[in-house]
């Protein structure tokens, strides 16, 4: 499960929206852009996002791991 909040101008976590399932892995990684940006649009250089995940298996939630960064410049 993948959660997020549009970009805003906070440090600390703010409340989670579920933005849907993580993608099937790809050589032990998984790629949240597109889910990213299909809820909040894609986030201006320079401003912090927030993004959560958890597994679940049967109804139960393992705990969140919760990630922040500043989006960079396009290389």
């Amino acid at each position: 499960m993948v959660r997020g909040v549009p970009p805003a101008g906070v440090r600390r976590l703010p409340s989670l929206r579920i933005i849907g399932m993580c993608p099937t892995p790809a050589q032990g990684s998984s790629t949240i852009t597109s889910l990213y940006e299909s809820k909040f649009g894609a986030p201006a250089v320079g401003t912090r996002i927030f993004v959560a995940v958890n597994q679940m298996t049967d109804g139960w939630q393992s705990a969140e791991n919760s990630f922040s960064a500043l989006v960079p410049a396009s290389a």
